[in-house]
């Protein structure tokens, strides 16, 4: 199926070491004109879940900023695609 959207322009908007967004002036599949932003995650995000012998597993605390508020959550981090590979090279699952 061919796309019916039009992209007209796109322009980088913001870019760190973890993201980048784009805008892009577009024409949507109805015809109309607008924007559209686009979000790039450069890394992975990666959750680990560690049991001890008997099952129990560990929640990390944190404050999260866009929250506002402190959050238990599981261990997750992040790491480049590579990495992935490299786990599963050592760790199939």
């Amino acid at each position: 199926m061919n796309n019916p959207w039009k992209t007209l322009d796109s322009q980088l908007k913001y870019n760190n070491n973890w993201i980048s967004v784009t805008e892009h002036q577009v024409i949507n599949a109805g015809g109309n004109h607008g924007i559209y932003g686009t979000v790039h995650f450069k890394n992975l995000a990666i959750g680990i879940i560690p049991l001890d012998e008997e099952n129990n597993t560990w929640l990390v605390g944190q404050y999260r900023y866009p929250l506002n508020q402190y959050s238990w959550e599981i261990c997750e981090g992040g790491g480049k695609l590579e990495f992935l590979y490299f786990l599963l090279l050592f760790y199939p699952f």
